[in-house]
C-alpha cells in the first residue's frame, strides 16, 4: 500500500512539473510571438510616416534612413524598400497619407429630418490604419450597407487611439470589428441587427460586444 501510495506522488509531482513546464514554454512562445508583432506594427508606423511627406525625395530619403540605420528590421521589408533609393533609376516612393487625422471626425451622413429619430452610429478606425486604402474602403462599404438600410442615423468616422479613447485599449479591442454600446439604453437592441450587416461584409475581422465605459450616450453606438 506504501508503494502504491508513493508511485501515486510520483506520478502527480511529474504531472504537476509537466503542466508547469508545458505552461512555461507556452507563455515563451506567446511572448516571442507578441514582440514580433509589436515589432511589425513598429516597422510599418514608421513606413507610413516615411511616406506621408508630399515631397518625392523626402519620402526616399525618409526611407533610405529607415533601411540605412536598421530602424526596419525585417530584411524583406528592407530589400523591398531599396527598389525607392538603389539604382540609376529608382522608384518614386508612393504617398500615403492617412484618410482621416486623429482628433478630427468626418461626416459620413449629415443629420437631417429623416434620419433623426434613428440611432446614429460613430465609426471608428484604429491609429496604426488611419492611412491604410484597404481599411478605408471597407468602413465606407460598412457606411453605404447602413444606410441603406433606411434604419440608422448619422454616421461619422472618427480615429481610436489612446490620447482620446482610453476607456478601451487597442490591445483589447484587438483583432476584432467592436460594437460598443449602452447596455441600458433602447439603441443595445440593435446589436443584432448591426452584426448582421457587419459579417456581411468581406475582409472586417470578427465581430464582438462591449459594454460602453465611458460617457452615457443617448441614440448611439460605436463600432
Amino acid at each position: 500500500m506504501s508503494s502504491e501510495k508513493s508511485m501515486g506522488l510520483w506520478i502527480a509531482i511529474i504531472t504537476g512539473m509537466l503542466t508547469v513546464l508545458g505552461a512555461a514554454i507556452g507563455s515563451t512562445i506567446k511572448g516571442v510571438g507578441d514582440i514580433r508583432l509589436e515589432r511589425a506594427k513598429l516597422d510599418s508606423q514608421l513606413i507610413l510616416n516615411a511616406l506621408a511627406p508630399q515631397n518625392v525625395e523626402e519620402r526616399r530619403a525618409s526611407l533610405q534612413f529607415l533601411v540605412q540605420s536598421n530602424l526596419i528590421k525585417d530584411e524583406d521589408t528592407r530589400r523591398g524598400l531599396s527598389q525607392y533609393f538603389e539604382g540609376e533609376s529608382p522608384q518614386a516612393p508612393p504617398q500615403l497619407r492617412p484618410f482621416i487625422e486623429s482628433g478630427t471626425s468626418r461626416v459620413l451622413t449629415p443629420q437631417s429630418q429623416q434620419v433623426s429619430n434613428n440611432t446614429d452610429v460613430d465609426l471608428f478606425v484604429c491609429g496604426k490604419d488611419k492611412a491604410n486604402k484597404r481599411m478605408e474602403q471597407q468602413i465606407l462599404e460598412l457606411h453605404s450597407s447602413l444606410r441603406d438600410t433606411n434604419h440608422f442615423g448619422a454616421s461619422k468616422l472618427k480615429v481610436w487611439d489612446g490620447a482620446l479613447y482610453d476607456e478601451v485599449s487597442l490591445a483589447e479591442l484587438g483583432d476584432s470589428t467592436t460594437i460598443i454600446v449602452d447596455q441600458e439604453h433602447a439603441e443595445s437592441t440593435e446589436v443584432s441587427r448591426l452584426k448582421n450587416i457587419i459579417t456581411s461584409i468581406e475582409g472586417l475581422p470578427p465581430v464582438k460586444e462591449i459594454a460602453n465605459r465611458g460617457t452615457l450616450t443617448e441614440w448611439r453606438i460605436s463600432i
